[in-house]
């Protein structure tokens, strides 16, 4: 049997992971919209709610303008920054892997379209379409679904692609929002990090 310290252990690292994942996950939908000329800004907070059946931390991106043909990338790129970058990063595939087996197909097989099939990169959003619509589609917020739309899958290749290209960029802004998440929960409180379940909500003004 676990002993209290083990178990508080475990729920702070609960928590800790939880909070990366909101920040990622904030940040893929900031950084994709900049990408895509739209300005936003994301916020992670801790729930206080005290209700063990809510999530840890609340996240919000506010996206300012009309996202117009642009919605349902960005709404995407939450879960999709999740997906690749933390729960199933495709060790030893870049961008410039992507782009490099591309441009060898395109060589290789310049009249045949159906070569493309070929190609790890689409194999590898396919898989994630699938991980989208197993395991992550019935816990994301009414606003990223709303955004996303009911053809939301024939998006999912290029909001991929974008993540990829910009995997630095994200991941140093949710280190950033992480960093800054923490020093505010300290300024306001000693109890340390609950385990609860991550919350992730995406909002367009």
């Amino acid at each position: 049997m676990a002993s209290g310290n083990d178990v508080a252990s475990m729920i702070r690292e609960i928590a800790s992971r939880e909070l990366w994942g909101a920040c990622v996950h904030e940040e893929g939908h900031t950084t994709v919209a900049c990408v895509l000329g739209k300005f936003a800004r994301a916020h992670v907070w801790r729930n206080e709610s005290g209700n063990p059946d809510e999530k840890a931390w609340l996240g919000q991106t506010r996206c300012h303008g009309d996202l117009g043909e642009h919605g349902p990338v960005i709404a995407l790129a939450g879960v999709v920054a999740e997906i690749v970058l933390i729960d199933y990063p495709k060790e030893g595939y870049s961008f410039a892997d992507a782009e490099q087996e591309a441009a060898d197909i395109r060589q290789r097989y310049p009249t045949k379209r159906w070569a493309r099939t070929r190609s790890a990169m689409t194999v590898w959003c396919a898989w994630v379409e699938i991980t989208i619509t197993d395991e992550k589609l019935f816990d994301m917020s009414a606003s990223d679904l709303k955004l996303m739309g009911d053809v939301w899958w024939k998006h999912v290749r290029k909001t991929v692609r974008l993540v990829m290209k910009h995997t630095d960029e994200i991941l140093l802004e949710a280190k950033w929002l992480q960093e800054k998440v923490l020093r505010e929960a300290t300024d306001t409180t000693d109890d340390g990090l609950e385990a609860e379940q991550l919350h992730l909500d995406f909002e367009s003004n």
